[in-house]
């Protein structure tokens, strides 16, 4: 029975591990077209490429997200002990909040996101975020569910 419990454990880990990897391979790999809807005028789509200064350079955040990610997949996948687990997961998801919220000129990152998958149709986009939910879910089901 134990052995049984211990099978599941490690099989939601490594799923939850997989669903990070997919959605960062999905961001880097994407199109990159990020926008904004009613940015600077009303009833307007504006793409962060068209624009000048600070935001602009917004969607590299993303970028810097989903290479920390790729960063973190080796010590995940290989922390079969939830204390290691808990640790690379704690600093992963520290990291990522830092840099979402380093945003420069942004309204929100929730606005950025909402308005690049439906306005823009970035598919990869809302790739990342289903994969980050995933992640996150089936990880904190692996550190505080006792099967």
């Amino acid at each position: 029975m134990k052995l049984y419990k211990m099978i599941i454990d490690q099989s939601i880990r490594i799923i939850a591990v997989l669903a990070l990897l997919i959605s960062s391979l999905s961001l880097l790999a994407g199109d990159n077209a990020f926008c904004l809807y009613e940015y600077i005028g009303q009833n307007t789509v504006w793409s962060l490429d068209e624009l000048n200064g600070g935001i602009s350079k917004d969607p590299s955040i993303f970028g810097m997200c989903a290479m920390t990610a790729l960063i973190f997949l080796f010590p995940l996948l290989l922390s079969y002990h939830r204390g290691w687990y808990v640790l690379f997961f704690a600093i992963l998801i520290v990291l990522q909040m830092i840099f979402l919220s380093t945003m420069i000129d942004s309204p929100s990152v929730l606005g950025l996101v909402y308005d690049s998958i439906v306005y823009c149709q970035n598919y990869w986009l809302l790739l990342w975020v289903i994969g980050e939910l995933l992640f996150f879910i089936l990880s904190l089901v692996f550190i505080f569910h006792e099967f």
